[in-house]
């Protein structure tokens, strides 16, 4: 387990990602993006990458978010007109939000 990250330690620039010292942050968002969250990763279990969490596909998008304010606002404004329906991945019907409990999720087989 990595330790939570220790302001005082600077961080080596040439160090991998995913070995750097961790952070917790909490995010509220609306309930279908959620429901798109765990849609998303259902894909990429499906193409056999391997077990990917919640936190690591989002720590990849942030990382590679274009870091202009033009494309960040574009994004939130874009965003901001968006429907329910336009978010998850479920083609008709009313959407169905799955429960998750906290913590992993387990194997598939």
């Amino acid at each position: 387990m990595k330790l939570m990250v220790d302001t005082d330690k600077p961080i080596s620039r040439k160090l991998r990602i995913e070995l750097c010292p961790i952070v917790q942050t909490n995010v509220l968002w609306p309930a279908p993006v959620d429901q798109r969250l765990n849609e998303l990763i259902g894909l990429i279990e499906v193409d056999s990458y391997g077990e990917v969490s919640r936190s690591r596909l989002l720590a990849a998008l942030v990382a590679h978010a274009t870091p202009t304010p033009s494309s960040l606002v574009k994004i939130l404004k874009t965003y901001a007109t968006l429907s329910a329906e336009d978010v998850v991945l479920q083609e008709s019907g009313p959407i169905s939000v799955k429960s998750r409990r906290p913590g992993r999720r387990p194997q598939q087989s």
